[in-house]
C-alpha cells in the first residue's frame, strides 16, 4: 500500500478521530494513551498540540494517509531532547490498514525527515514484546533491541533504538 506522511494539519482532527474510531480495540490493546472514551475533542486537542510542538520543535507529528489522502496512522517523534540529540518515535496505523507495510514506510520517511529536518541523532521506541507487526516494522528501519528490563513503572515495553 502506498503511504505518505505529512504534517498534521488543523483540518486532520476528522481524519485522526476516524482513524482512532476505526481502532479501538487494537488501540486499546497496545497504546497506553489510549481510553474508551477517546472523542473528536480528544482528536482536536491532539491536533492542536501536535502542531504547536511541532512549529515549536518540541515535537513533530505526523499523519500517514494513503493514496487517496486518507489518514490511516499517525507517526510522531515525542520527547525531543536537544541535549541528547534524541527522541522517541511513536505510531500506529488504523485497523483497515494494517498487514500492508503502512508502519514499515512511514518510519522509513519520517527517519529520513528527521535526519535532514532536525538535530535528533538517536531515535527510541518501546514496544509491546507481544506486538510483532510494530517490532518488524522498526527492526526494519535498524532499530535495535536496547533494554529488555521492564520499567521500573512495571509497564512491559522494550526500548528500540536507532541512530541516525
Amino acid at each position: 500500500m502506498h503511504v505518505m506522511i505529512r504534517p498534521v494539519e488543523p483540518q486532520d482532527v476528522d481524519g485522526v478521530f476516524g482513524a482512532v474510531d476505526h481502532s479501538r480495540h487494537e488501540l486499546d490493546r497496545w497504546m497506553v494513551w489510549f481510553q474508551p472514551s477517546y472523542s473528536s475533542e480528544d482528536a482536536a486537542n491532539w491536533v492542536r498540540r501536535g502542531c504547536a510542538e511541532h512549529l515549536a520543535g518540541t515535537g513533530y507529528h505526523f499523519v500517514m494517509c494513503d493514496q487517496e489522502g486518507v489518514v490511516i496512522g499517525v507517526i510522531s517523534f515525542e520527547n525531543v531532547d536537544a541535549a541528547t540529540a534524541s527522541a522517541m518515535l511513536g505510531y500506529w496505523v488504523s485497523t483497515p490498514a494494517t498487514g500492508r507495510g503502512v508502519a514499515k514506510s512511514a518510519i522509513a520517511q519520517a527517519l529520513a525527515w528527521a535526519s535532514t529536518h532536525t538535530n535528533i541523532r538517536l531515535v527510541w521506541a518501546q514496544i509491546a514484546p507481544d506486538n510483532v507487526a510494530s517490532r518488524k516494522a522498526a527492526e526494519a528501519n535498524g532499530f535495535r533491541l536496547a533494554d529488555d528490563s521492564a520499567p521500573a513503572s512495571g509497564a512491559t515495553h522494550l526500548r528500540f533504538e536507532v541512530s541516525l
